[in-house]
């Protein structure tokens, strides 16, 4: 019996890796952001708001329009997580007009009436915090860029042409 009881309790645990999207495991990435990354934070954060709003509309629509979007800004070393791969920042409701006042850019527009193409999120969780959130792919791609890529530029003598820096 004692045999029993014991092999039992003698079972191996194992640590379990979590998966996103793409099949990868999902880990901390370091970089150095050369620019600013504004972190934005999840639309399912604002969830208990909009319980709020339905008990009670005018409390709960003041609480909203209190709410600040921008979780964070970040530069220099930064150790962020990709939770999938970027996609089209979509209608959230009412709390998508806090995002475009945060940030213009957010504006929700009609493709089909506009040119300007729709603005792509990367969902993102920032290592140590645990907080969701997500930054824009192109914040994102600016941010890792290394500046001024070559090593500089060349001299401004003859038969050089005067360099142009790379537009952001």
């Amino acid at each position: 019996m004692v045999l029993f009881i014991g092999f039992l309790f003698s079972t191996s645990v194992f640590a379990a890796e979590l998966v996103n999207e793409r099949g990868a495991g999902s880990s901390c990435q370091e970089f150095t952001a050369n620019r600013e990354l504004k972190v934005f934070k999840d639309p399912t954060l604002f969830l208990p708001n909009l319980g709020l709003i339905m008990a009670d509309p005018k409390v709960g629509w003041y609480r909203l329009m209190q709410e600040n979007p921008l979780l964070m800004v970040l530069t220099g070393r930064v150790k962020l997580t990709k939770l999938g791969e970027a996609r089209e920042f979509k209608n959230f409701g009412a709390i998508a007009r806090l995002y475009e006042l945060a940030e213009p850019r957010l504006r929700l527009v009609d493709p089909e009436a506009s040119k300007q193409p729709l603005v792509k999120i990367v969902p993102v969780q920032v290592c140590g915090e645990g907080v969701l959130g997500f930054v824009l792919e192109s914040d994102l791609r600016l941010a890792t860029e290394a500046l001024g890529s070559a090593k500089g530029l060349p001299p401004s003598i003859y038969p050089n042409p005067v360099p142009h820096w790379p537009k952001p």
